[in-house]
This record gives structure tokens, C-alpha cells and sequence, in this order.
């Protein structure tokens, strides 16, 4: 069987002319060269149209990001003549300087490499709560269920990551990556419409910060109290993260961890009352983990994607579940496939919280049975058309409540066929909404995911406890090539987005712009409980959430697309093999921002740009 990237042009879904032309802003670039401006010179509101991006193509390689500096960055890198790892450690640095809500040195990376020699790589280093961290302290300081500031901040670890995956497999130094993220951090960024909607959601965590406030609230005071966000297209410059990026290119990124950058980082968490300190930091590069991906199978492809404590087992499994039903229920949009897709993460899910001290075994003979077919066509034999699964039919459903929002993917491809698919997050959109004054990146939020009330939660927020993030970034592979590059943010509701786009793909053969542009329905589990989601437009029908309801889901969500709360439903960023033209394919998702871009040329190839070993 082949992989059904498109062959031939064929017409737009129904939904194509208005999914993808919801805001927030779109941006594709064919090729760059030369580094762009730090932004649109304007950027159109939520309300504008914004029209479905060109298929990007190149046999040169693809880079896919949020931004155009972090695309550019990675573009850059493969000009130059490195390698796919090169080209994601630069973009996913440059994210920090151009999308430093969604991703940065402050949090945490998740990376699936696959090599063009088949040598296939998960590398990440999971997130802890500080050893000093003072459970009283921290539920006084929550309100509700949220948690902001210093004190949300577990230890980041995206920089040690970056660091041994660009070491081990990459062929640059940590001063060339990182050249376009010194650049991006003193030219600036401009606002984008998608974040100045989180800007709004966030105002009362972002005026807590003596270096945020200045740079995102600078508008009036508004109803609420607070000063307004700054316009869309505002070009936004964080002190501090420029020479933050100059010491770790001068030092060297261990800097991070036992030099000048950590004594600041330990120094400014203590004075603003935090928990994070040096001797955490300090633990963090040898708890990198280098091993082999979570691999499932699907309509005869090779699923890869990273293991627990992030959710891309969740997603093998649910591939797996539904290989084992028929390509013809999954063809076509609509409840019949949504149904399929939402039962599958909800089996998944829940195995994986029932067992979730078991790691995941990723291959031998003892591979984790809940990783094998055998099990997942048990499971799908359990899904009933047109009725959902009773809750107390799964075990381990619930579990710990999953971080929010602040994510951004990374999918790239060179001409050697070296692939990443990277995904990173700070938790929360802007992280703890809180930057060390003298550094200038955002913290993560990701204590604000533990559960500080009950002692006998799988989350409880412990001493070196572990936060579970749902990311899962994945590739697909055929006969030996990699075929599909994905990844996406949106914290529980990642599998669901990437099995619609998957099934759009494969089952339905579609092109990605109409995979892309079909009505999602996906399965969220957050702090508010598990729910339906399901956006409405042909030929998902009107009373949708009804039907829903008929079949035994106690809480849905449906939204007419397009519509301000469509970026729930996506942010696939992916690559795709055409093998038609023999070139790579890149395509936007349409809910959220993202950059396509090409490398026009590359340099010669020289010795020493084949991944590094020690």
C-alpha cells in the first residue's frame, strides 16, 4: 500500500473556502533566502478572511513553525548545509524570540528523529516540580484551578534537550543555531491575531510581570481593570533574551545549568518567591533520555511518535485501535468518523492512566501489550456504531488534569531525507506569565498541572514529581522513507487533531489541503472533564451536538466554524512526501498561524555534515 499524498488536484472540501480562511493569521513563504522582518508590516483581525496558503513544494527540504523567524531560522540551517536537526534546534530556539508564548528556553521539547540511514530516535527530558517546592505555599497561591507566577514554574529542560539532540545528531555548533535567534530576540517580532487573542485571555497573569507588562500591556485601561493588550502588529522586543542567547552561544548551552545563566535563573525564582533553584537545574542534563520511539502501525505505515509521560503512545495506540476497523468508516468526514476517532483516544487514554506507573516498552520481547495489535483490535472490537462507550466501562478515565494551550510544533525534512518532528511547551499560553528580569524568557506553567489537594492522586504534586504532557509529535513511514512529518499543539486534544488529518490522508486519500480543511470532532480531558468537541460545517450537520448526546456523551462542545474558538480544533503543522513529483509538501492549518518555507539553494555538501557521535 502507498501513502495517499496527493497525485492530482482534485476540488476543495465544502469546508475549504471558509475553515481555512478562519483567522488567526495564515502566513506561507514559498522560499527565503534572507532573513525577513520581524513580521508582518500588518496583520488582519480575527473577523478578516484569510485565504488557504499554497501547497509549499522543494526537494530542498521544508521547514513548518508558528512563526516566519523560527521557519527562516530552520531554512537557514539546511542553506548552509546542515542537516533536519541542525534546522529544528534553530527553529525551535528562534520560537523563543518570535512565538514566546507558545514555546522556549523556559520549558520543555519533545523530538522524534528518524535519520536517512533508518536510525529512528526519541529525545526529551521530562519536566519536574522543584526538590524545595512548598505544597501549602502553592495552593494558597492557586486561584481555582489556575496557578501563575514563579511559583507555577517546574525546572525547564527544552535547552538540554536542544543541546544533546544537536550534539548527537546534528553537525553545527551551538553558536550557528543559534545566530537567528540572537537575531529574531533584537529585531523583535510583530503580534499576530492568534496571540493577541491570548494576550486578552491572559491580561491579569501577564500584569503580574515587571518585564511583561511593559511589553504586551500597553494600552489603556480597560473594564477590566487592567491595560489593554497591545494591537495586533505591535512589534514586541523582551529585554534581556537577546544577551541571554549571546552567553549560551559564547558559554556554551551548559550555561543553562551550572553557569552564569543559572546562578541569574536560581537568583531572580527566589527573589520573586519561586521554588526553582540552582542545584535543580544542575540534574537536568543528564536526565536527558535518548531511546527508541513508541511504533504502532496503520493501513500498512509505520506510526513513531514519543513515549510516556507524553502522549504520543496515546496516540499509537489509538492508530493502532483504528487500523483494526474499517478504512471505509474512517473515508469520509462527519460523526461517523469522529465517533471512531473520539472512542479510540477515550480507550487509549484511559489504558494508559490505568497503567500509567507502567513505562512504555517500545520494542523486544517485551513490548508493552497495551503497544501490540492484538490488544488494540480487542479494543476496537468494544466500539459500537452511533453509541459511546459508558464511562464506567473505562477504568482510567480522568486521571491528571493535562497543561493548556501553550505548545507550538516543529516539522522539518532535508534533502538527505533526515526528518524531526519536534513539539514544545510551556503549558499555559505565556507559561507562568512570568519572565526572570535579568534573562528575559518565559518560565513554564507546568506545576499548575499537579494536583496539590489529594494525596492519593496519580498527579500529586511531589517533591521531583514528573508532569505528564500530552504532546505527540509523529511521523509516518513507508517502505523504509519517511512519508509524513505532524505534530500540533492543543494539550489533550493532540491525538484527536492528528487522527482526523491522518484519516483525511490515508483513508480518505485527500489532498492536505482538504484533509487540512474538513470539520474536526476530537476528545478533550482537561481540569473540567473529559468532553466531545465537534465543529460544525458541512457535512457535519447543525444539530450535531445532539446527536452526540443521543449517543451516550454526557458533555459536548460544537462551534459553527469558522469562529474565534476554531483554534481549539488545530495547529497541525506537517510535511508530506509526494511521490508523484518526488519533492516534500507543506501545507498550513488554517485555526492557527504557521510558516511554510523552502530553502532555495543549498551550500556543498561538505565532511562533517552527517550526524555527529561521540
Amino acid at each position: 500500500m502507498t501513502v495517499p499524498i496527493p497525485r492530482t488536484a482534485r476540488p476543495v472540501a465544502a469546508l475549504l473556502s471558509t475553515l481555512l480562511a478562519l483567522g488567526p493569521v495564515v502566513a506561507t513563504r514559498p522560499a527565503l533566502s534572507a532573513a525577513p522582518p520581524p513580521g508582518p508590516a500588518t496583520a488582519p483581525s480575527l473577523a478578516d478572511s484569510l485565504r488557504p496558503g499554497p501547497v509549499v513544494s522543494s526537494s530542498l527540504g521544508l521547514v513548518v513553525t508558528s512563526s516566519p523567524e523560527a521557519s527562516w531560522a530552520g531554512v537557514r540551517m539546511l542553506e548552509k548545509g546542515g542537516n533536519a536537526v541542525d534546522a529544528a534546534v534553530a527553529a525551535a530556539l528562534a520560537l523563543t524570540a518570535s512565538d514566546p508564548g507558545g514555546s522556549g528556553l523556559g520549558g520543555q521539547t519533545w523530538m522524534v528523529i528518524r535519520l536517512a540511514s533508518g536510525e529512528e530516535r526519541v529525545v526529551f527530558c521530562p519536566a519536574r516540580a522543584p526538590l524545595r517546592i512548598d505544597r501549602a505555599k502553592v495552593k494558597a497561591a492557586r486561584s481555582g484551578t489556575d496557578l501563575w507566577g514563579p511559583m507555577a514554574a517546574a525546572v525547564p529542560t527544552t535547552v538540554a534537550t536542544l543541546e544533546h539532540a544537536l550534539r548527537r545528531y546534528g553537525t553545527m555548533s551551538a553558536a550557528e543555531v543559534l545566530g537567528p535567534a540572537i537575531e529574531a530576540a533584537e529585531s523583535g517580532y510583530r503580534i499576530q491575531s492568534f496571540e493577541h487573542s491570548f494576550l486578552g485571555d491572559y491580561t491579569r497573569r501577564l500584569f503580574d510581570s515587571e518585564v511583561l507588562t511593559p511589553v504586551y500591556l500597553t494600552g489603556p485601561k480597560g473594564d477590566s481593570g487592567f491595560p489593554d493588550p497591545a494591537p495586533t502588529g505591535t512589534c514586541v522586543k523582551i529585554p534581556g533574551l537577546a544577551d541571554t542567547f549571546r552567553r549560551l552561544g559564547e558559554a556554551g548551552f551548559s550555561d543553562f545549568y551550572t553557569g552564569t545563566i543559572a546562578a541569574r535563573l536560581d537568583e531572580d525564582v527566589r527573589a520573586a518567591g519561586g521554588f526553582l533553584q540552582r542545584s535543580d537545574l544542575a540534574r537536568v542534563p543528564a536526565s536527558v533520555v535518548d531511546t527508541s520511539p513508541v511504533r504502532g502501525t496503520y493501513r500498512g505505515l509505520t506510526a513513531l511518535s514519543v513515549p510516556s509521560p507524553a502522549g504520543g503512545s496515546v496516540l499509537v495506540m489509538a492508530l493502532q485501535i483504528l487500523d483494526a476497523l474499517p478504512s471505509a468508516t474512517l473515508a469520509r468526514p462527519g460523526l461517523t468518523r469522529g465517533h471512531a476517532i473520539v472512542e479510540a483516544v477515550r480507550l487509549a487514554r484511559a489504558e494508559t492512566m490505568a497503567r500509567r506507573f507502567e513505562p512504555d516498552v517500545t520494542e523486544g520481547p517485551f513490548l508493552s501489550e497495551r503497544l501490540t495489535k492484538s490488544w488494540a483490535a480487542r479494543q476496537a472490537g468494544r466500539i459500537r456504531p452511533g453509541r459511546a462507550l459508558p464511562r464506567g466501562e473505562l477504568q482510567g478515565e480522568g486521571g491528571p488534569r493535562s497543561s493548556e494551550r501553550g505548545t507550538s510544533h516543529v516539522s522539518v525534512v532535508d534533502a538527505q531525507g533526515n526528518a524531526v518532528s519536534l513539539t514544545q511547551s510551556l503549558g499555559r499560553y505565556f507559561g507562568a506569565a512570568w519572565a526572570p528580569p535579568s534573562l528575559g524568557f518565559l518560565l513554564n506553567a507546568f506545576v499548575e498541572s499537579f494536583d496539590s489537594d489529594n494525596p492519593a492522586s496519580p498527579g500529586y504534586l511531589r517533591p521531583g514529581a514528573i508532569a505528564v504532557v500530552p504532546v505527540a509529535p509523529f511521523l509516518l513511514v513507508r517502505d523504509g522513507r519517511t512519508v509524513l512529518v505532524a505534530g500540533a499543539g492543543g494539550s489533550s486534544r493532540i491525538p484527536s487533531m492528528l487522527l482526523n488529518v491522518v484519516a483525511g490522508l490515508v483513508d480518505g486519500r485527500q489532498p492536505p489541503q482538504e484533509a487540512y480543511a474538513e470539520p474536526r470532532v476530537i476528545w478533550e480531558q482537561d481540569h473540567a472533564g473529559p468532553r466531545v468537541m465537534v465543529e460544525v460545517a458541512p457535512p457535519i450537520p447543525e444539530d450535531a451536538a445532539l446527536t452526540l448526546k443521543a449517543m451516550g456523551y454526557e458533555n459536548v462542545f460544537a462551534l459553527t466554524a469558522p469562529g474565534r474558538d476554531s483554534t481549539v480544533f488545530g495547529g497541525v503543522n506537517a510535511v508530506l512526501w509526494n511521490d508523484a513529483r518526488a519533492q516534500w509538501e507543506g501545507v498550513v492549518d488554517g485555526r492557527r498561524a504557521a510558516v511554510v518555507a523552502a530553502p532555495p539553494r543549498l551550500a556543498p555538501r561538505v565532511s562533517g555534515t552527517a550526524p555527529r557521535r561521540e
